[in-house]
């Protein structure tokens, strides 16, 4: 505005003569800078009114052709994706939906659209329509890789578990103990066996039957010969062979027999002899009353220990020789008098105890310690294997045969009675 006042100010500035120009009429000058203002602000005024009238005028409804248009767009754009999804009928149904809006839209009822496709309602029913069959199917392919991640991690899990039982055996088989071994028959010959920690006497001793072409009969036995120490011991056939190896030194001359010995089931063939008083030996029995004895023995105290007691020699630790006492068998050992004369149950003493110990048959200790009769045996530990260890072992003599069986068969049954009872 500054701008015009100033150009009309100079152009009747420049009508006016200099000489003249303090008496130009200034009302006429005024008057017409009024007139350009007034001009100028209904220009600015009627600029202002058209720009709030285009905010405030709503959307036109359209022409109908313009509007029809616009529905058979929309229908060709649902046609064209139902095509994929959907079958030929759904489409149809669509398809009836869409000009139903077109005509409303037509007819103007109060609903504003505009030209953006998101507020268009059936436009936005098929983006729904297609969102949730797209969750579905989403939600089922993530359903199936579910399971088949979850058979594929059970059979790997079986696969591994598999691997590991398979290394713990052979783990286990390669931790297994096994021994080359030698065993020595009547005649002089051996057979060679590979055994290991977890084959017992029993087994071992069928091995050793059919190695040798013989008929198995109970009365085989594995035996261990000790020379240095002039004694031998029955295994019993519960026990593991290996075991009882691995206690003989590296330089032992220890050897294994492959024997026929009656000693070995003597109390399954005489029990009347083993387990009856000394009152009632004389009795007569026949294999019935026999198989009854063993039967009652066994199942009424399980492995008890018979009663056995009677007159030993015991070798003396000094060079005084042999000695007799009164001994007594019991479960948790062998006990004698030391004196004669005192025969109280609280004098007794403990000879040896069956918890570690083994029994042996003597062999050549008439000769080897002057032993008084042949009839003997001892009890040490098994780790005692050499000469120098005889201070710890206990030498022992009966009268005879009968008294040494007697005492060999009670001092197993109270092995094998206090193994069990551990």
């Amino acid at each position: 505005m500054l701008g015009h006042l100033i150009i009309a100010w100079s152009f009747h500035r420049s009508k006016s003569g200099p000489a003249n120009s303090q008496d130009v009429d200034l009302d006429a000058i005024l008057g017409e800078l009024c007139a350009l203002e007034s001009q100028y602000d209904q220009a600015i005024g009627a600029g202002r009114n058209s720009h709030n009238s285009s905010k405030r005028t709503s959307a036109p409804t359209g022409h109908p052709g313009v509007d029809a248009g616009r529905a058979l767009q929309l229908q060709g754009t649902g046609s064209s994706i139902q095509q994929h999804r959907r079958t030929h009928s759904r489409s149809s149904s669509e398809g009836n939906r869409f000009k139903l809006d077109a005509a409303e839209g037509e007819k103007g009822e109060g609903v504003a659209r505009t030209e953006s496709p998101d507020n268009d309602s059936a436009f936005s029913d098929n983006v729904s329509m297609l969102s949730s069959e797209s969750s579905a199917s989403s939600g089922v392919v993530f359903i199936l890789k579910s399971f088949t991640l979850s058979d594929q991690m059970d059979q790997a899990g079986r696969i591994k578990a598999e691997k590991i039982r398979i290394a713990l055996e052979k783990m286990k088989e390669a931790s297994v103990k096994k021994l080359f071994i030698k065993a020595f028959s009547l005649d002089g010959s051996t057979k060679s066996l590979l055994v290991d920690e977890k084959m017992t006497c029993a087994y071992v001793t069928r091995l050793l039957a059919d190695k040798n072409h013989v008929h198995m009969d109970p009365k085989w036995a594995v035996i261990e010969h000790l020379p240095d120490l002039y004694m031998e011991r029955v295994y019993e056939d519960h026990e593991l062979l290996v075991e009882n190896l691995m206690m003989w030194t590296r330089d032992s001359k220890n050897k294994l027999l492959f024997l026929e010995r009656t000693d070995k089931i003597r109390l399954f063939t005489h029990p009347e002899n083993y387990l009856l008083s000394h009152t009632d030996r004389g009795t007569d029995f026949d294999d019935h009353a026999r198989a009854i004895l063993l039967e009652e023995f066994f199942s009424s105290t399980g492995v008890g220990v018979p009663e056995v007691e009677g007159l030993l020699y015991l070798k003396a630790d000094s060079k005084k020789g042999w000695k007799k006492h009164h001994f007594v068998l019991r479960a948790s050992g062998l006990y004698y008098w030391p004196k004669e004369k005192v025969k109280s149950s609280r004098d007794l003493v403990c000879l040896a105890t069956f918890d570690v110990n083994q029994v042996y048959y003597g062999v050549g200790w008439k000769k080897k310690y002057k032993a008084p009769t042949d009839f003997c045996f001892a009890i040490k530990h098994p780790r005692l294997q050499q000469p120098k260890s005889t201070k710890y072992i206990k030498f022992l003599c009966a009268e005879d045969e009968a008294t040494l069986q007697r005492w060999m068969v009670g001092i197993r049954l109270a092995k094998v009675s206090w193994t069990n009872h551990r």
